[in-house]
């Protein structure tokens, strides 16, 4: 199984970097109509694909069923769910999606980050709290900052 979703997933990537989205996004509808499932990445690469296609609704449930599927990964593709509610116009959702995956990478719930420790979901929170002008938020996400770059992390 793991070797048909590599192959799926250098086929559909392909597409892709040429431009191809809706061909690429048709591969993962082909293989699930024979009965494929889906992994977590897999969901978010259709995601992925769906934002390209610029729809934004089918590539929020996309992410949500990522984020679902990846039962050992706690809070992974919150960060793509917050950006396609945004790109939905649901600017306070993301905000409170991206506040969520702070909150979790701060207190332990959330282990998993980016490869700089989770600096891109306090950017993200950032920016959301400078748009909406919600002086709670950019604290928030400045205490984040403080905390990422104490030097007991450094």
């Amino acid at each position: 199984m793991r070797d048909l979703s590599t192959k799926l997933n250098h086929a559909a990537w392909a597409l892709a970097v040429a431009g191809k989205y809706q061909q690429a996004f048709d591969i993962y509808v082909e293989a699930r109509s024979r009965g494929f499932k889906l992994s977590a990445p897999d969901a978010s690469n259709c995601g992925f694909f769906l934002l390209c296609l610029e729809n934004y609704d089918e590539a929020l449930a996309q992410f949500r069923e990522a984020a679902t599927k990846a039962t050992d990964r706690e809070g992974a593709y919150l960060e793509n769910v917050g950006a396609a509610q945004w790109l939905l116009g649901r600017h306070r959702d993301a905000a409170m999606t991206w506040r969520h995956r702070v909150s979790g990478l701060l207190n332990g719930t959330i282990l998993y980050a980016d490869f700089a420790g989770g600096a891109s979901d306090g950017l993200l929170l950032w920016y959301a709290a400078v748009t909406l002008k919600d002086d709670e938020l950019l604290n928030y996400a400045m205490e984040y900052f403080r905390t990422l770059s104490a030097p007991s992390r450094l």
